[in-house]
């Protein structure tokens, strides 16, 4: 009877129960099982070998081992010059993959060190928008380059400080200031520009003070204050302006006695009042304007009464009550926005 033991020493590698030389692993334990797979044990009938552990993915060759398995089966000696079969090569798509791989990562690896090396980048800075004096100087600049007539600001904030950079600008005929606050003071030259018609300065609080400044300014006529301070007494200046046609005006400070010295501004062809508390005969006062056109009032004391009065009376004004025409308005017409 032939019985070979097999002892495990470490982890996928067995011995010759007996034996201190041969050391073999998983690899060469299948080819002995292959070799002796018919061999049976004499004594019990039992198969000569356990299970055989499964093979670990490491291959050492054993010549003593093959020789051993040689002498038990009679074998000749060739079986010794057998080594383990060579690994699989890799497949040519698989090392296309780990070639394309390599070289992404060589490639990131050299942007990299580029990138460290470098000169750091200046930080972008934002472009600094120009304040506004200096907006105002390129519009004055162009102004007088071009000689235009018309100076149009409704984007920025003016000041008292800007105004005096158009005292020269003689020419000017239209002054228009959408932002920002006028004070009294720039009412002066303002006035003294010879040609100057139209004023709008939309946010400023002129008092009596500046409209008396404004008033020395005889080639107006066009006043349109509707964030003024003023008082009766600044509306009774306005009469040294031979020319004035429009007004549009607002006071916290004016009441239903402005109707009177309205009255006197003979010239006026139209009136827009904004928040003035006019009554029923202040209104009377008003239109007795020789040539008043039109008439707009917001937010007045007019009742219906009086409204009907006045559209019977001088049916030939054209009347806005609240920004829009009343139903028995005989001249009522559809507005567009």
């Amino acid at each position: 009877m032939v019985a070979i033991v097999l002892r495990e020493t470490v982890a996928g590698q067995f011995r010759f129960a007996g034996a201190s030389e041969v050391l073999f692993d998983g690899y060469w334990v299948n080819r002995l099982a292959e070799s002796l797979h018919h061999k049976t044990s004499l004594s019990t009938g039992g198969p000569l070998f356990r299970e055989v552990p499964p093979p670990v993915p490491q291959y050492t060759s054993s010549c003593s081992l093959l020789r051993a398995i040689a002498r038990i089966r009679g074998m000749d000696d060739s079986i010794e010059n057998e080594t383990p079969p060579a690994p699989k090569p890799v497949s040519k798509s698989r090392t296309q993959v780990t070639l394309a791989v390599a070289s992404l990562f060589i490639i990131t690896a050299i942007a990299y060190a580029l990138l460290k090396k470098s000169p750091e980048s200046s930080p972008v800075v934002a472009k600094k928008e120009p304040s506004p004096i200096e907006r105002f100087d390129l519009l004055i600049a162009k102004i007088k380059k071009e000689r235009e007539k018309t100076l149009v600001v409704t984007d920025y904030e003016v000041s008292d400080a800007m105004i005096p950079k158009i005292a020269d600008f003689t020419e000017l005929e239209t002054v228009i200031f959408d932002k920002g606050t006028l004070t009294d003071r720039s009412m002066s030259v303002l006035a003294a520009l010879p040609n100057l018609q139209h004023i709008r300065l939309r946010l400023s609080r002129i008092t009596d003070e500046g409209l008396k400044e404004l008033a020395k300014c005889r080639s107006l006529w066009y006043i349109n204050l509707p964030h003024s301070n003023c008082t009766s007494k600044g509306i009774a200046e306005l009469a040294a302006i031979p020319q004035l046609r429009q007004l549009r005006i607002a006071s916290p400070q004016l009441g239903n006695s402005v109707a009177k010295e309205l009255a006197k501004l003979k010239t006026l062809r139209g009136i827009h009042l904004i928040d003035v508390p006019i009554t029923n005969e202040g209104l009377e006062q008003i239109v007795s304007l020789p040539i008043l056109e039109s008439l707009y009032l917001d937010n007045s004391e007019v009742d219906e009464k009086g409204w009907r009065w006045l559209y019977s009376e001088h049916p030939e004004l054209h009347v806005h009550v609240d920004q829009a025409h009343l139903d028995y308005d005989p001249k009522a017409h559809p507005h567009h926005d």
